[in-house]
């Protein structure tokens, strides 16, 4: 990325006490890190996995969100539970039921609270972590 830095420096001229204005421009490159985002479009992804249920979509949405970067791993506590219910407008069944969904559509894996996201659909990290994982 090309920055530019502007300078002013004033300058008292010794002859004539006249105020002098230099305007100091340096063009420089610097590389800049990519941000950490993370960014899907499940609306327009769920036909593709039968994912019909718009409870199971809002809390894919949640999981994706809240997911560990570089690893896509969540954990549901019962304190992450609680703040799903309360967030979402969720009962611990229906957060239950979708999770059930997810995993058999293996949009998620794992079990007991511990679960990832698929990486090969969903990713927030670098490319290069994703690779070696899917690898």
């Amino acid at each position: 990325m090309r920055l530019k830095n502007e300078q002013k420096i004033e300058k008292v001229d010794r002859e004539t006490g006249d105020i002098e204005t230099i305007v100091v421009s340096k063009e420089y490159s610097t590389k800049i890190s990519p941000d950490k985002f993370y960014m899907t479009f499940i609306e327009y992804i769920a036909p593709m996995f039968k994912l019909k249920s718009t409870s199971a979509r809002t809390l894919l949405t949640w999981l994706c969100c809240h997911a560990e970067y570089n690893t896509g791993i969540i954990r549901l506590t019962t304190s992450e539970r609680n703040n799903i219910v309360k967030e979402l407008g969720m009962s611990n069944n229906t957060i239950t039921n979708n999770l059930a969904i997810l995993k058999k559509l293996k949009i998620i894996s794992g079990e007991k609270g511990n679960f990832q996201i698929n990486p090969q659909i969903f990713w927030k990290g670098d490319t290069k972590t994703r690779n070696e994982l899917l690898n």
